[in-house]
């Protein structure tokens, strides 16, 4: 009898899940809760999100999801960077390894995506050592991914969180310790190249697309076909805040119809039209009176009865207006 069953992430998103009783601020509540998040990456164990976003999802105080946390840091359960918003679940590699090595490569897209800090070196060093040891084609496919997709990384120490300065002392020792470890496991870097403009303007984009994969469980690669759509709103005035908003939106919207989770795309989301409409319904409606007998009352008064159009029910339209 087989010890594992599979679950689907977007429970977490599901109406009905949603609706029933919520769980209790507890460690294993967490626990749980870190196991089958939306926010796990592709990367098994590493999960972009800050403890304040946890709190808010769960519905919980921020203080009693720092206790949870202290539980499961003192079990060794979890590790965390709090300043850098990752968490690290160590042992959930051995419980996920990848069918073969074809699953090797997407981890090096994911990967530009983690935050750079110490414990990202951590996690390399970790699923490092576990895949080169499963077999000879699961390293060889580790070594081929990672050996051109990670640079060596500062090792510029975070600030000191507020939840537990015992804690971090305990980690600052274990990071003196496993210190020459790292160093030794480290690929070579790669020599520096400067980057122009249009570089640095397509990582920014990147970025976008990234977290667009991280929020929908796709893998769109780095390719002009998804990057033009996102780079066109961009250079016409959109924030990176706008498509990140945009994307969480139509994620948590989305996510679990499995007949809208197909537009779950950069070509859906960032067209001029569809875009525009979205960014829109993110912004909160204000309802202005307008003075008696000014234009602006006799023009609404004009487009009244026809105003169905103006509502926040988005139809999909098509994609070709970028």
């Amino acid at each position: 009898m087989s010890r594992y069953n599979k679950i689907d992430r977007r429970l977490w998103s599901d109406h009905k899940f949603k609706t029933l009783s919520p769980l209790p601020p507890s460690g294993q509540s967490l626990w749980l809760y870190l196991l089958t998040c939306l926010h796990n990456s592709n990367i098994p164990g590493a999960i972009v999100m800050g403890k304040a976003a946890i709190a808010e999802e769960l519905e919980w105080d921020l203080k009693k999801t720092e206790q949870c946390f202290d539980e499961l840091i003192e079990k060794k359960m979890v590790k965390v960077d709090f300043k850098s918003r990752l968490i690290f679940l160590p042992n959930s590699l051995k419980y996920n390894m990848p069918n073969g090595p074809n699953a090797i490569p997407s981890w090096a897209d994911t990967w530009d995506l983690i935050p750079e800090c110490q414990l990202k070196n951590e996690i390399f060093i970790s699923i490092k050592s576990i895949v080169c040891a499963s077999s000879k084609a699961m390293s060889d496919a580790f070594i081929t991914a990672f050996g051109t997709a990670y640079d060596t990384p500062s090792y510029t120490p975070s600030d000191t969180p507020s939840y537990t300065a015992t804690r971090i002392q305990e980690q600052e020792q274990e990071q003196e310790q496993e210190q020459k470890d790292i160093m030794s496991a480290l690929p070579p870097a790669l020599p520096f190249e400067k980057k122009t403009r249009k570089d640095i303007l397509k990582d920014e984009h990147y970025e976008i697309l990234q977290y667009l994969n991280l929020k929908s469980g796709r893998l769109f690669r780095r390719s002009d076909i998804h990057l033009r759509h996102i780079g066109a709103r961009i250079a016409e005035g959109a924030t990176e805040g706008e498509c990140r908003g945009v994307i969480d939106a139509k994620c948590n919207e989305w996510g679990s119809d499995e007949k809208m989770s197909r537009y779950l795309t950069p070509q859906t989301l960032f067209s001029r039209s569809n875009f525009t409409k979205y960014v829109d319904c993110l912004l909160p409606a204000v309802a202005v009176a307008p003075l008696a007998g000014t234009r602006i009352e006799k023009y609404e008064q004009v487009i009244s009865p026809g105003a169905e159009w103006l509502t926040a029910g988005i139809a999909m339209q098509g994609v070709s207006d970028v």
